[in-house]
């Protein structure tokens, strides 16, 4: 397993790093929509298409985008993409999402298998396990019931909502105002088309993130961090004033 690093001083890996790393020696290579720690998204049609060229197969990580970043595999053609049903489609932990090009299905063989895995699960001889002639073979154990079943209704309400991008960009859009005006350094792409749904800032080196976190929970203002940087994500339910409280509430913090 081989990483590109981040520069030093930037927040996310830049995309002409990852080309000059990335040769036919790579047999496959993950990419990430929107990474989870500036909120930076990629050039992924000319990544993909690098990849290609490369001879490598290419599965993209959606997690953190899917839900509010439009994406398809038809304008996107990586050779996989995953996710979960967490974050912006609102699911529950313990569901995931595989979408793969058909024909790659037949080849694959997961190393992570169970009864699951196979055609029929009920066969219980082992030197004569053969993998599901479908998706099925990436099952494994006993199906997460409860995490689907509780998926499901999240699933079906987020398909039905209209303006939750034009909503979020709003919101973004004052978090990075009310920042700017508050001397925070913001850790994301200013740029709209190179960004996901989610801010972040980075703490002086005198912040607790820990301090600033539960302070805000107590608040009842609910962000996350990762080392010093503060991660804010406005969801569908979030609303101009919230942002105001939050930067209110940020003062009184720190």
């Amino acid at each position: 397993l081989e990483t590109v690093p981040v520069r030093q001083g930037d927040f996310w890996v830049r995309d002409e790093d990852m080309i000059a790393a990335w040769d036919e020696s790579v047999g496959l290579a993950l990419l990430t929509f929107v990474t989870s720690t500036s909120s930076h998204r990629g050039d992924l049609d000319a990544l993909v298409a690098h990849g290609h060229a490369m001879g490598s197969l290419v599965g993209v990580d959606l997690t953190q985008g899917i839900g509010i970043i439009p994406f398809s595999v038809v304008d996107t053609p990586a050779d996989f993409v995953v996710s979960t049903t967490l974050k912006w489609l609102c699911g529950t932990p313990g569901a995931g999402i595989i979408q793969m090009r058909p024909d790659l299905i037949f080849e694959v063989k997961p190393e992570l298998r169970g009864w699951f895995s196979q055609d029929n699960p009920f066969s219980w001889d082992l030197d004569a396990f053969e993998y599901a002639p479908d998706a099925r073979r990436f099952e494994h154990g006993t199906p997460s019931v409860l995490a689907c079943v509780g998926s499901v209704p999240a699933l079906k309400w987020h398909a039905g909502q209209q303006g939750l991008l034009t909503q979020n960009r709003a919101l973004t859009a004052a978090v990075m105002d009310q920042a700017g005006r508050a001397g925070m350094r913001i850790a994301t792409p200013l740029e709209e088309g190179r960004r996901g749904g989610s801010v972040m800032l980075e703490l002086s080196s005198d912040a607790d993130p820990v301090k600033v976190v539960n302070g805000l929970r107590e608040r009842h203002i609910h962000v996350d961090a990762r080392g010093p940087i503060l991660r804010v994500s406005p969801g569908a339910v979030t609303e101009m004033r919230h942002v105001e409280r939050l930067f209110e509430a940020l003062r009184a913090i720190l």
